[in-house]
């Protein structure tokens, strides 16, 4: 039977970078972010909008980077049982749609590792959202010694009262799984596993100020102990102003003892990620950020300035983090 369908829709997205990381500190010295991610394909639709595939590829380009540009295939089967629920297969819905916070997973693997590939199951209802998936990192190649990293993920907001929208509360809930390993490999090396999850509240007054309260933990379940730390808590409290505006600013503090997760940053992190022998058993900072959004071009370019200065309060140490960004899309926007 062939299967109904409309017209090919191409698009191209264009997101203009740059962000620079003055951390300063043993563990985490920062870093610059400079370049050009370029996605260009096609969008097809079947059965009354039900399905979708995307086809297409994306140029990751960082500056200065030579022979760090990646060339990623865009490969997106999307459908939709009903209004509620959603099943992805491929180029998943990844970064900064999984909703996770900051200590569990570092955002700036959107310029670094932009598209994540496996399988993903969405659910939106009155009560609940809900984002469940499989992100198959790395395959093994036993010949090379190259082990597989599979992360297994979900995300959740229970909404508590969402009939009302002047006084809004929710739970904010989310768990990562991480494993490394594989097996027959020319020349043996250990198994990774790792666990980290978090908990919380969420206040929002008006869609003009939001107040969050979450609590984290981290567990390295490995056979063998590979980082400097078996387990893990943290706490991060956040006051946002104007979360919908074109004008954000937030006020946070921070707090944590022996937390570690793989795919987290070095400033929420006590040890530095792929080195054990560099680390900080405590964390404990206020930061602040800044966010100006606005459009270049209504409807096809917009901009995004940040800056977000920290102060570690028993260090008695500021540092800073500042970025710039332009996005365009020419034709539909893609997945």
């Amino acid at each position: 039977m062939a299967l109904r369908n409309k017209p090919e829709k191409w698009g191209t997205q264009v997101l203009h970078y740059f962000k620079n990381n003055e951390y300063m500190e043993a563990h985490n010295p920062g870093g610059t972010f400079f370049g050009t991610q370029i996605t260009t394909g096609t969008k097809k639709s079947f059965q009354n909008d039900k399905s979708h595939v995307y086809l297409g590829v994306m140029v990751n380009y960082p500056f200065g980077g030579g022979n760090n540009a990646q060339l990623l295939p865009l490969i997106q089967f999307k459908h939709s049982i009903n209004t509620e629920h959603h099943l992805i297969l491929g180029t998943l819905h990844g970064n900064t749609r999984h909703q996770l916070y900051e200590p569990l997973y570092n955002y700036e693997l959107n310029l670094t590792q932009p598209l994540e590939y496996g399988i993903q199951y969405l659910y939106n209802s009155k009560h609940i959202q809900s984002d469940l998936w499989l992100d198959w990192k790395q395959l093994a190649v036993p010949s090379k010694s190259l082990q597989e990293i599979i992360s297994f993920g979900w995300s959740s907001q229970i909404k508590l009262n969402p009939s009302n929208a002047s006084n809004s509360f929710s739970i904010p809930l989310s768990s990562l799984v991480y494993h490394l390993g594989g097996e027959s490999l020319s020349v043996g090396k250990p198994v990774q596993n790792k666990w980290s999850g978090s908990a919380g509240f969420r206040y929002e007054k008006n869609q003009g100020i939001r107040f969050e309260s979450i609590v984290f933990g981290s567990q390295d379940f490995s056979p063998v102990l590979r980082t400097s730390f078996k387990d893990g808590h943290a706490w991060y409290n956040q006051i946002q102003l104007n979360p919908y505006g074109k004008h954000q600013l937030v006020l946070s503090h921070y707090y944590a003892e022996e937390f570690f997760t793989p795919y987290g940053s070095n400033l929420f992190l006590s040890e530095q990620l792929g080195n054990p022998y560099k680390f900080e058993n405590y964390r404990n900072f206020i930061m602040a950020r800044y966010r100006w959004m606005g459009a270049l071009i209504p409807e096809k370019c917009i901009f995004d300035l940040r800056f977000e200065p920290v102060w570690h309060i028993e260090k008695r140490q500021f540092a800073f983090s500042a970025g710039f960004y332009v996005k365009y899309v020419l034709g539909t926007e893609l997945y």
